[in-house]
């Protein structure tokens, strides 16, 4: 656990709890366990973007760059494709930006 924050609607006082590990998509609502007697301290209810927003900015134009090297594939419909350097690595880096939001 790193710590909490006290946050609320209302002005009511929530603490929540901010915990350094890792969650996936869907695991909000699931129980926080402790492991060392499996008790229930929190319900998982957010996770925290490793990026800030500016960085989404910079991955959408990585992926409308078609000049450099380019290289041949197959899009996502099985299409015959180029695709840049640039593309590839946004590609990447989107997929990446998705799973951690």
């Amino acid at each position: 656990m790193a710590g909490y924050v006290k946050d609320g609607p209302d002005g009511h006082e929530l603490k929540h709890l901010v915990i350094n590990g890792g969650f996936n998509p869907g695991n909000s609502g699931g129980p926080l366990v402790r492991k060392l007697d499996n008790h229930v301290i929190g319900i998982v209810v957010a996770k925290a973007r490793i990026y800030p927003p500016h960085i989404k900015k910079l991955i959408d134009t990585l992926n409308a760059q078609m000049s450099g090297v380019v290289y041949p594939g197959t899009d996502g419909k099985g299409r015959r494709s180029q695709f840049s350097e640039a593309q590839i690595v946004g590609a990447v880096l989107e997929q990446f930006h998705n799973t951690t939001k």
